[in-house]
């Protein structure tokens, strides 16, 4: 970034960070330069701790950023995983612009706008909260990540799904169609933006070289059911350093607005 120091850089995120943190080990591993700093929300997962710290913690150190400051969110991102990995007993469809539901004999078709406000509320309540939050405390720049597509492949998903429901006591369940996983996610970021472009954030959405068809590709799976390796992380970090340190206008990341009244910005 031309102008002086480069500014902090700081993520914080759930699970999807994990990638972005194992990208880093590598790096530093290799003694290659790291853009930012990566902290994951402390919390209790299946009986034991993970993260390195709270939420309040981090909205305390987000306070004490400027305006060139640049604070990244990968907050939540499981809510299309949780809604259409698991085939629901009784299979379901909706229409979507450009994705329209295959009529078929015993599909139920649910409308697409109650889909879409039953996401907008759930985002509202959760994830939503806490990126307003941000808005609020700090002055740096404020962006969300909107989480890895899901994976085509249902073989993958039904191995480590099998084995999570086994750990859990749980009948496993068959895995829902691809289109229907892909359409609930592409819900799932459209929904994210419009909240996001509200508020004065930010969106980077997944970098388009990890993708095929709309589905996360192979080589970027990690061993799970929706998360993205190691390799996702990295192609991350170097999206960080050529579209926020590298763009000196940094257009696709607003900074903190006055006031939020008649907010429009280039992610929608």
């Amino acid at each position: 970034m031309e102008g002086g120091e480069q500014p902090t850089i700081l993520l914080f995120g759930d699970s999807h960070s994990h990638a972005v943190h194992l990208a880093v080990k590598n790096r530093l591993s290799n003694g290659r330069p790291v853009p930012l700093d990566v902290f994951r929300q402390l919390k209790k997962k299946n009986g034991r701790r993970v993260g390195n710290i709270s939420f309040d913690a981090f909205l305390q150190r987000a306070t004490q950023l400027g305006r060139r400051d640049i604070v990244l969110s990968a907050m939540g991102g499981g809510l299309h995983a949780t809604f259409s990995t698991s085939q629901h007993p009784q299979p379901f469809d909706f229409f979507m612009p450009d994705h329209p539901a295959v009529p078929c004999d015993g599909i139920e078709i649910v409308p697409y706008q109650a889909l879409r406000a039953y996401f907008s509320k759930r985002i509202s309540k959760g994830v939503g909260r806490k990126l307003e939050a941000l808005r609020r405390a700090t002055d740096a720049r404020l962006l969300h990540l909107i989480p890895p597509p899901p994976k085509r492949n249902r073989k993958h998903i039904a191995q480590y799904q099998k084995m999570l429901f086994t750990q859990q006591r749980i009948d496993a369940l068959e895995v829902s169609e691809p289109e229907l996983r892909l359409k609930s996610w592409l819900l799932h970021a459209r929904v994210l933006r419009k909240f996001c472009r509200t508020r004065g954030i930010g969106v980077l959405m997944p970098p388009p070289e990890t993708m095929r068809d709309g589905f996360l590709r192979r080589e970027f799976y990690a061993g799970d059911t929706a998360h993205a390796n190691w390799r996702y992380g990295e192609i991350v970090l170097r999206t960080v350093e050529t579209q926020l340190l590298e763009d000196p206008a940094m257009s696709d990341v607003p900074a903190k607005p006055k006031s939020q009244a008649g907010i429009d910005l280039r992610n929608k």
